[in-house]
């Protein structure tokens, strides 16, 4: 990330320059194949080091930490550098650029997750001694080389119980997916600053924080997916009730001035919130559930399986749902042409 630092405006173009898609795309690959080494060393530390009876709360500690790395990496990131929220809050005498720049903020968090990795490195020592009477999770872990951790997450993947649950996994976001993908792309679109809309996370921290918390104390006990199945039919409610807000937002708003009432904000932050409940117990539970049915001895490989899962029956369906947006409306005047051309 330093070193990405020094160059990134550049790559990003600007100024009668092309960007470089196809470095940034590397380049940003390459950062995201480092976060998920650590992410799945973490998952399997998480493991090996709660107890049995605690291992539902690595769930919890996992929410919470990507609820203030979102919000410091992307609502904090797009206030600092808005000129326009710098001018109006944090400013006496208005300047062309925001308090931070993306080549400050790589920079900074680059210097950040060196000292935290390194301290972790230093100072924290991995045990090998046995507790049988501590109600620990301690299993022989075997000494896999790669061919064997493959050939263990083929014999997981083969088994009926995986399969059920990845079938599951892999369709249960449909009903969700268009309005997680591009209700606030349509938002933006319709003249909803996206500063404002970023800033309205900013109330809902607390809540993203305390819900984990609370909702650890039904997903520790031995059914977490029981959380799961009964916050579905309530989120696809709200999901229902963002389409709408979306839909008549050209007609609550002005776009031509930038004008946005008030009541529209408490609308959708009312809505975000009473969603969030359910996004959060959702999330909780399915982690803490995978936590649970996870083998310690493999338990990197088993959380990595199953989040990999998780995630693709989100993010498939998300860019199935942008790819019919963007094609869609080609299509349809490709029909309407021929149909001309009929009559």
């Amino acid at each position: 990330m330093c070193l990405i630092s020094v160059n990134v405006s550049d790559w990003l173009g600007g100024d009668g320059r092309e960007p470089s898609v196809p470095f940034l795309t590397a380049v940003f690959f390459g950062l995201n194949f480092l976060a998920a080494t650590q992410d799945i060393a973490v998952d399997g530390w998480a493991l090996t080091m709660l107890k049995r009876c605690n291992v539902g709360y690595a769930s919890t500690c996992n929410s919470v930490g990507q609820t203030a790395g979102y919000f410091l990496g992307y609502v904090v990131f797009i206030a600092l550098e808005s000129k326009d929220f710098c001018n109006s809050y944090l400013r006496s005498v208005p300047k062309e650029e925001g308090l931070v720049t993306l080549p400050d903020f790589l920079w900074m968090w680059g210097i950040i997750f060196l000292v935290t990795t390194t301290l972790v490195a230093l100072f924290k020592k991995e045990t090998e001694e046995k507790a049988s009477e501590d109600n620990s999770r301690f299993t022989d872990h075997p000494d896999l080389d790669i061919h064997e951790s493959y050939k263990v997450l083929f014999n997981i993947i083969k088994m009926k119980p995986i399969l059920i649950l990845s079938a599951i996994l892999l369709t249960v976001k449909v009903t969700f997916a268009a309005s997680d993908a591009v209700t606030s792309l349509k938002l933006i679109d319709a003249g909803v600053p996206k500063e404002k809309l970023a800033l309205l996370v900013i109330p809902l921290v607390p809540l993203q924080i305390i819900l984990p918390l609370v909702v650890s104390r039904y997903t520790n006990g031995p059914k977490p997916m029981d959380v799961y199945t009964r916050a579905i039919p309530y989120r696809m409610v709200f999901s229902a009730f963002a389409v709408i807000i979306t839909y008549f937002t050209p007609r609550m708003i002005d776009a031509a001035s930038g004008h946005v009432p008030f009541y529209y904000y408490v609308l959708l932050v009312g809505n975000y919130a009473l969603y969030q409940i359910f996004l959060y117990s959702m999330f909780v539970a399915v982690m803490a559930f995978f936590a649970k049915i996870s083998d310690p001895a493999v338990g990197g490989t088993y959380m990595t399986l199953l989040n990999t899962v998780c995630n693709l029956g989100g993010n498939c369906q998300t860019l199935w749902f942008y790819g019919w947006l963007t094609h869609f409306p080609g299509k349809s005047a490709c029909i309407q042409t021929k149909l001309k051309k009929r009559t």
